[in-house]
């Protein structure tokens, strides 16, 4: 009961009026055990759902200071903490057809998009920088195609200090909606290396909105 109420103290992540339109982290326990005994260790499974429609992270670590009605979680250093959208800059991109420039994919309305017909072997490749030039830490990465044969099937991102380091590669789904991947990555930096390696039908490319998440 105390590991419960723990839980759902953490669990709002805004307040007031914001809270009633973006909603709480949902919290779900699970506890393993076929016939439980007073005094016997209990297994507790915890279950995260966001449903703010915002990204987020929990990070684990030490917590310092006295303790409250969270003290359960907080003796594990759970803690919940939003993350802001980087602005970026186009460096370098791989080009694009008619009108469909790379600048589209970072306009806030989404109601345009970069595509290319024609791709390399090496697959179609961007590097942005912050725009306020300072190095921050990566937490997620997030984007938005037609969810055709256009779309995007593998991605793979770098950061650059010193030299490119790869952050993760991953696979897509086949979704109009947008996708989001997010980051166990440690590596600050001002400078990125998006590749998309290839698309669903294995042709170009189409893709309306991407965002990188600190």
């Amino acid at each position: 009961v105390a590991a419960m109420v723990s839980v759902l103290a953490l669990a709002p992540l805004c307040s007031g009026a914001e809270a009633a339109s973006s909603g709480p982290l949902d919290v779900r326990l699970e506890a393993r055990c076929s016939t439980c005994r007073l005094g016997e260790d209990l297994e507790l499974s915890a279950h995260l759902s966001n449903e703010s429609g915002r990204p987020l992270v929990l990070r684990l670590g030490a917590h310092a200071g006295g303790t409250s009605g969270g003290a359960a979680l907080a003796a594990a250093g759970l803690q919940t903490e939003a993350l802001f959208s980087v602005p970026l800059t186009l460096l370098a991109t791989p080009g694009h057809y008619m009108h469909d420039g790379p600048e589209n994919m970072l306009s806030s309305d989404g109601g345009m998009c970069w595509s290319t017909r024609v791709v390399d072997e090496q697959g179609a490749e961007f590097i942005f920088e912050n725009m306020q030039r300072s190095e921050v830490v990566l937490r997620s990465v997030e984007w938005r195609d037609r969810g055709d044969a256009a779309g995007v099937a593998e991605i793979r991102l770098e950061a650059y200090s010193g030299d490119w380091q790869v952050l993760s590669t991953w696979t897509c789904s086949r979704t109009g909606s947008t996708q989001t991947h997010y980051l166990d990555n440690s590596v600050a930096a001002t400078r990125w290396r998006l590749t998309f390696l290839r698309s669903h039908g294995g042709a170009g490319f189409t893709v309306r909105a991407l965002k990188f998440f600190a």
